[in-house]
C-alpha cells in the first residue's frame, strides 16, 4: 500500500459558547484543517489539526507545512511512520500541529488497513459506553 494523495480542508466550527474566553483570549469560530491521505488501494485516512498562537502557531503556517509535507508523502508506506517522520524532519522541522495530523491519518490509514478499530491501535479502549 502507498500513498497517493493528501487534501487539505480549510474546516471552521462555531464554538459551543462564542462569549468564552482564556487569559490570553479566545474566538467564538475555530478555524482548522482535516487532512485526508489517499493510498492506491482505495483506503483514506483522516487527520485534524488547527492553530494556536499561544502555541506558536498560525493557521497559515500550519497550512504552508501541510503542504510541504503533501508531497514527500506520495509513494509512502503509512507504515513505516519512523522513516516517514524523519523525511519530513529533513525537510521542514517543528511544525508539530501539522505533523499531528498527518500522524493520526496515518494511524487511521493503518487501522483501516488491519480491520481495526483506531483506538486498538493507540492503546485499545479503556471505557465501555
Amino acid at each position: 500500500m502507498k500513498i497517493k494523495d493528501m487534501h487539505i480542508i480549510p474546516i471552521v466550527m462555531p464554538g459551543e459558547d462564542p462569549e468564552w474566553r482564556f487569559a490570553k483570549g479566545g474566538e467564538a469560530k475555530t478555524r482548522a484543517f482535516i487532512i485526508k491521505l489517499s493510498t492506491d488501494e482505495g483506503i483514506t485516512g483522516l487527520g485534524y489539526t488547527g492553530a494556536a498562537a499561544h502555541h506558536g502557531s498560525n493557521l497559515a503556517g500550519v497550512q504552508a507545512a501541510l503542504e510541504t509535507y503533501g508531497d514527500l508523502l506520495k509513494d509512502k508506506d503509512p507504515f513505516h511512520t519512523e522513516n516517514i517522520f524523519m523525511d519530513l524532519d529533513s525537510v521542514l522541522r517543528g511544525n508539530n500541529d501539522a505533523k499531528g495530523a498527518i500522524d493520526i491519518a496515518l494511524h487511521d490509514l493503518q487501522a483501516k488497513a488491519l480491520g481495526l478499530p483506531l483506538y486498538s491501535l493507540l492503546g485499545d479502549k479503556t471505557v465501555d459506553p
